[in-house]
């Protein structure tokens, strides 16, 4: 993740704690052990940001949030993330701005 969508996603995080929102940012890629050899860390395509919020009289609303900026692009691995997550009823996001996710959340 390049630098503007580090800080994008820093200030929807905020957006969504801010709004009373329990976020989590999981994370996933890889890295290399002392051998040199690469490993995967985190399950590929996961969202950038998952949040979920008490629904009035009970239930959760879970939103799967993906931050992209510039030219970036949503990958075959993120938008099966997004598929399945969706189709368990979470609310899915792709984010190019705090604004994208403001006007997303109205829907709820």
């Amino acid at each position: 993740m390049g630098k503007p969508a580090r800080t994008l996603t820093l200030a929807i995080e905020s957006l969504l704690t801010l709004k009373r929102w329990m976020v989590i940012k999981p994370g996933s890629g890889c890295a290399r052990n002392r051998k040199g050899d690469f490993y995967r860390i985190g399950q590929p395509g996961v969202s950038d940001i998952i949040a979920w919020k008490p629904k009035p009289g009970g239930g959760v609303y879970l939103i799967c949030c993906e931050v992209k900026a510039g030219k970036d692009r949503v990958s075959d691995a993120q938008s099966a993330w997004l598929g399945k997550a969706a189709a368990q009823g979470a609310f899915c996001i792709v984010a190019r701005s705090c604004e994208d996710v403001e006007q997303r959340l109205q829907e709820l």
